[in-house]
């Protein structure tokens, strides 16, 4: 058997079938806009009236100009001439929370923004459209320097001051793409539904089916007199779109064509085995669980008092979400069907590589499997640290003392100077939220040393000072420990900090409790993360051979890059599905589902009382479906992941017909392995979103906006 190094030819040529393959008439793939051509013809069969021009085009506006990277964290869509924006209410929170208090809880009323005037800048966001996209591979493989190759690429964009750009890897290192982006900085917020409606189901409901959630918000891009970005100005216009999306009220129905286009952050379809079982039986449950711990004293906090509420509304969320996540990944993935499938598969690759002409491919699968055993333990460890003391205020401080610390080494008066004077812009201290932060640190620390052996700990919880403290408190010695760290440390004191700047000391940071703290953790977590990046640089070497062993595998197969937070469309029809014996789930809800949870006072279903009174009336005009009921959600078998958050669900004209905000329970493996049987969308009904714009939030002037067909 002859055996040789793979050649750049031979990488090329495999790139060249990604490129010509045609897609099969299936649901999966979150597929390349600029692609689009190659996969209209399976559109077209499920229901799709629209051209390959109508979607991405360079020349006019096309769906691509329509929607926006939202934050760069969730998906949004232009629905009007004036640059309105549809997105989810969890995709907003962020910017709600900031902008609420007290006494103008816009979290909990609700706020619909009666003028211009009154819609409300935020500060730090921003939108992002896709001006174009192009394949690079060539230009960077080719170069003798693909590094310096790539700085080129987005130097020549980035010149004129007008756009922005960055190059991703797909496929593992085997194909580039150069993205370039237009980014809006002036984003106002128009308008959001009471929580009680955008959130309605809290983490209890979250990732289920069915579901009756609000999940939506509105705001605004502003744009300068040349109808350009420009920061934050009380003379900006509202932006005028290349495009933006009609609305349908049609409705939908089962076999309906859908699709998606958004911003999917991250997929991991293509990984081995060994690295699955990594993921799944090592790391996931450390997160799960870690996040669970410090959750519970977050929202036991967060019940006594509505200002704790406000301050931890946004993080809460977040880690719920992730809590839930990671729980609904290990759950899914106990279907043994899952592992039987994948393991057959590995077994028929393996045995095709041992007679292919390359010995890399034979290789590659060993390779990886004794990587994955060599790397757990200090991956399971990075999760650990990550959550045990990454997300504490204290270590955070102390991470940022870093340059000042460097600065009074060097004894450089200037240095020191322009160091304390950027940490005292730079950190803030949220006094309301650190009882909250105390609390979780001595549960987390508990956490972390009860699962690790000591010599994994941050070498400060070794030190006799601190196992004093631990042994003087048998009850809660964790507790006793977080006490002292939040009593003594500069970093958990404002006043102390401030008086720290005035005069700052090496002498005094020493001695400190929460800068040993934060220096141990540095420290350890240095050491774990070089041990997981030497790991993950071989990662990816034999991945990039993994993927193009598969490839040659599978010539015939049709191949879409993993999602990378970058623009993608996914293509399928409304649809149901079935789940456990005798238990199938249709494809909507509607207004009776919502009075049936609806529990008055509940933390996670109550609902506002003027929208009862509207649901009980069942007036709900031209937003109701043809039963006379109001619609509130619908499943569809597109294929999405987080960031699609407040994507557009678009009909085969090219109309809205709903925004996604959620997968479902049974599809939660679906970052790692895609099932046809359980993978779903869920997403809110635009005509309850309408409904609650006008007829619970009176925003007649944004809904006369809108182009309603």
């Amino acid at each position: 058997m002859h055996r040789f190094a793979i050649s750049r030819f031979s990488a090329l040529l495999l790139i060249l079938l990604i490129s010509f393959a045609k897609p099969a008439l299936a649901n999966e793939g979150m597929w390349l806009p600029a692609d689009v051509k190659r996969y209209i013809q399976n559109m077209e069969k499920l229901g799709c009236t629209l051209s390959a021009d109508d979607i991405y085009n360079l020349n006019r506006g096309s769906l691509k100009d329509a929607i926006v990277h939202f934050g760069g964290f969730c998906t949004g869509e232009v629905v009007s001439s004036q640059g309105l924006v549809f997105t989810n209410h969890h995709c907003g929170y962020d910017a709600i929370a900031g902008l609420s208090s007290p006494e103008k809880n816009y979290l909990d009323s609700g706020y619909w923004a009666p003028t211009f005037k009154d819609e409300l800048p935020v500060k730090g966001l921003f939108v992002t459209f896709l001006v174009r996209m192009e394949d690079v591979t060539t230009r960077i493989t080719y170069s003798p320097n693909p590094e310096e190759a790539q700085k080129r690429l987005i130097e020549e964009i980035e010149a004129s001051g007008k756009f922005t750009a960055k190059i991703t890897p797909v496929y593992y290192g085997n194909q580039y793409l150069l993205w370039v982006y237009q980014t809006f900085t002036d984003v106002r917020f128009v308008g959001t539904p009471p929580a009680s409606v955008g959130k309605f189901g809290g983490d209890t409901d979250n990732w289920m089916w069915p579901r009756q959630t609000g999940d939506f918000s509105v705001f605004r891009i502003y744009a300068n007199s040349n109808n350009e970005p420009a920061a934050y100005s009380p003379d900006n216009a509202p932006y005028s779109p290349k495009n933006y999306l009609p609305i349908s009220l049609d409705g939908v129905k089962p076999g309906d064509f859908s699709m998606v286009m958004g911003f999917p952050a991250r997929t991991s379809r293509y990984l081995p085995l060994s690295t699955l079982k990594q993921k799944v039986e090592n790391e996931y449950p450390v997160l799960n669980t870690m996040f669970g711990k410090m959750l519970r004293i977050m929202e036991n906090d967060m019940g006594s008092s509505i200002t704790i509420k406000l301050a931890l509304a946004s993080t809460q969320a977040r880690f719920a979400n992730s809590e839930k996540y990671y729980l609904g990944v290990i759950t899914a993935m106990k279907d043994s069907s899952i592992w039987k499938q994948r393991a057959d598969e590995e077994l028929k690759f393996q045995n095709w590589a041992k007679n292919s002409s390359y010995q890399a491919y034979d290789e590659v699968l060993g390779k990886l499997k004794a990587l994955n055993q060599k790397a757990s333990a200090t991956l399971t460890l990075e999760a650990y640290l990550r959550i045990g003391f990454g997300i504490n205020p204290i270590v955070q401080r102390g991470a940022a003392l870093n340059p000042l610390m460097l600065a009074l080494k060097e004894k450089d008066a200037a240095k020191i100077q322009a160091a304390a004077a950027k940490l005292k812009e730079a950190v803030v201290f949220d006094e309301t939220t650190a009882p909250t932060y105390k609390k979780v640190l001595a549960v987390l620390i508990q956490a972390y040393t009860a699962a690790l052996p000591e010599e994994a700990w941050p070498a400060w919880l070794s030190s006799k000072s601190v196992q004093k403290i631990l042994r003087k408190n048998p009850e809660q010695p964790y507790m006793a420990l977080a006490d002292y760290l939040y009593a003594e440390s500069f970093l958990a004191n404002p006043d102390k900090w401030a008086a720290f700047l005035a005069a700052p000391s090496a002498k005094a940071a020493d001695k400190d409790p929460g800068v040993q703290l934060a220096r141990a953790y540095q420290e350890r977590m240095a050491e774990t993360r070089a041990r997981a990046e030497a790991f993950r640089a071989e990662e990816s070497e034999a991945m990039k051979t993994w993927m193009k062993a598969q490839m040659a595998y599978q010539p015939e197969r049709v191949w879409y890059p993993d999602a990378n937070s970058t623009l993608r469309l996914t293509y399928g029809q409304i649809e149901g599905y079935k789940t456990q014996d005798a238990i199938a789930y249709e494809v909507s809800t509607d207004h009776l589902g919502l009075l049936e949870k609806y529990k008055p006072g509940d933390l996670e279903f109550d609902l506002p009382k003027a929208l009862v009174k509207l649901l009980k009336a069942k007036d709900f005009g031209r937003y109701a479906d043809v039963n006379g009921n109001l619609p509130v959600n619908f499943l569809s078998n597109n294929d999405i992941t987080g960031g699609n958050s407040g994507s557009p669900v678009i009909d085969g004209k090219g109309r809205l017909i709903g925004i996604a905000f959620d997968g479902n329970w049974e599809g939660m493996a679906g970052d790692l392995v895609f099932d046809p049987r359980y993978k779903r969308t869920i997403s809110v009904d635009i005509r309850y979103v309408l409904f609650c714009i006008e007829r619970l939030g009176g925003a007649q002037r944004l809904i006369a906006e809108l182009r309603i067909q």
